[in-house]
């Protein structure tokens, strides 16, 4: 069960009225008691748990303006999904109200099937997806920001209304881009503030390690795009975790080309009994997701972290990933745990290809 239903589930059958099998979905559709309201309201905030919520006019939704332009919020959803998320015919009805004189774009992120609608159900409406705690392909997040861009300028008082599932990493990830795209902030650090303080009461917005250093490469990329880059992964290492065993963890490299939509599994190797690997020379271009990932007999295996890094900004011969700068941690890693990474240019490894060719001069 996902983190997310397990909260909406410990909170329904904590609610005296209903038994241990009852649902958010099933019952409470149902029920016309006076209390449905007040018990779907503290559902709807369990959902959106640290994240500022619009309550005004009669509305409460899961939606906050991150500059009067530009809004965060959580999918509008429909049946049952509608009952604690955004319901889609109050985001319609919000919308219709507050913005359609003067012009509005849903912006949706999602890949998820079930938070798919028709184009029809707004005034405009522009896909830009990726998967959730996932990064998106530079070129996707430049789209999307010159979209938003001519969006606003032909519509100078309208808004972009941004939102993936939660609409929290996802969503904050490309408006912190946008943020500094248009120049509303100067600094990454400056637009991950911002939007932090906008979209949650914590300050916590994007805190997926690799989400926010796609933010970084973004910013880099402002200057000067980069060119595709290929690089090859030598070794794979990691510190902190020695109770780690020989063949027993393995690590998962895909890639996403540059032009490409989805990743691919492009090499698996197990560690050996100092926590090693070696991927000779696993040659990778565009984005690149490392995995660890625990074998465990008779039980699923368990991830215990992963990362996001693009080719382009790369730096060779080695990177390093510490605890913090890792995504989807396991709570069995150690605040000490390192991931080491050593690289080789695709050059320097194909001129060494060729030195080793007997007779090659």
């Amino acid at each position: 069960m996902g983190e997310e239903r397990k909260r909406v589930m410990d909170a329904v059958q904590s609610h005296p009225e209903l038994s241990a099998d009852d649902t958010p979905v099933t019952r409470i559709h149902h029920r016309q008691h006076p209390w449905d309201v007040n018990f779907l309201d503290k559902i709807r905030g369990i959902v959106s748990r640290n994240k500022r919520r619009y309550k005004s006019d009669g509305y409460d939704l899961d939606l906050a303006y991150i500059t009067d332009k530009i809004i965060a919020m959580g999918a509008p959803a429909q049946g049952r999904r509608g009952l604690y998320r955004n319901n889609m015919r109050d985001v319609q009805s919000f919308l219709k109200q507050k913005h359609q004189a003067a012009g509005y774009c849903v912006y949706n992120l999602c890949t998820e099937e079930h938070f798919a609608y028709k184009p029809s159900k707004f005034e405009m409406v522009a896909n830009f997806p990726f998967d959730d705690h996932q990064v998106p392909p530079l070129a996707l997040i430049h789209g999307f920001c010159e979209h938003v861009h001519s969006f606003l300028r032909e519509h100078p008082r309208g808004v972009a209304a941004v939102h993936c599932k939660a609409g929290k990493g996802r969503t904050g990830l490309m408006i912190c881009c946008y943020l500094l795209y248009a120049g509303i902030c100067k600094t990454v650090d400056e637009a991950l503030h911002f939007y932090a303080v906008q979209r949650t009461f914590d300050g916590k917005g994007i805190t997926n390690p690799s989400q926010t250093r796609y933010v970084q490469y973004f910013a880099m990329s402002l200057a000067n795009m980069p060119e595709q880059r290929r690089v090859c992964l030598k070794a794979v290492s990691i510190g902190g975790l020695n109770w780690l065993g020989s063949g027993k963890t393995y690590i998962k490299v895909s890639c996403r080309p540059t032009g490409a939509s989805e990743a691919a599994k492009v090499a698996k190797e197990y560690l050996n009994d100092r926590r090693q690997a070696s991927f000779g020379h696993c040659s990778l271009e565009g984005d690149i997701k490392i995995e660890v990932i625990r074998a465990r007999e008779n039980r699923p295996n368990r991830k215990l972290f992963s990362a996001w890094l693009q080719s382009a900004y790369i730096e060779v011969p080695s990177i390093e990933l510490k605890r913090a700068d890792l995504d989807k941690v396991a709570k069995v890693v150690p605040p000490s745990a390192l991931l080491q990474l050593e690289f080789d240019s695709a050059d320097a490894s194909q001129k060494s290809a060729a030195l080793a060719v007997p007779g090659r001069t």
